[in-house]
């Protein structure tokens, strides 16, 4: 057997090609699902960095402190949703049900996602308990 014939799926119809098999997972709901959740964290945790920038800039920091931490908590949740969803789902298509390694780009998506969290807990720490001391 070759290279090229073991990358082949038989089906009712014949062998399919491994380019074929790839495209055909492309546009299913659960995709599209999971690219509006990791977007839309990645757009509110944008808005409170801007929003944590803007309130150093002008110097009210204690005021944004509560919208900011509520903002990344919301990130933290659309994005914990999406990376839970994604391998589920991910299995669940594909033909090959054996073993399945995800590439960096995963892990890259969970580091952000604790890191996220790390700085919402950050933000709820009550600031008026501590002096400053600089």
């Amino acid at each position: 057997m070759t290279f090229s014939e073991s990358r082949r799926s038989l089906t009712a119809s014949g062998p399919v090609p491994y380019e074929q098999r790839l495209q055909d997972t492309n546009g299913y709901d659960w995709q599209i699902a999971t690219l509006a959740l990791l977007l839309g964290g990645a757009a509110i945790i944008l808005i409170a960095f801007l929003v944590g920038l803007i309130s150093i800039c002008v110097g009210s920091r204690r005021r944004f402190y509560r919208p900011v931490a509520v903002m990344l908590f919301a990130a933290v949740v659309l994005q914990v949703c999406s990376l839970v969803l994604y391998p589920i789902k991910f299995i669940e298509t594909v033909s090959l049900k054996i073993y399945h390694e995800f590439n960096w780009g995963y892990g890259l998506a969970w580091g952000a996602t604790i890191f996220s969290f790390g700085g919402a807990i950050l933000y709820c720490l009550n600031p008026k308990n501590y002096e400053d001391y600089y």
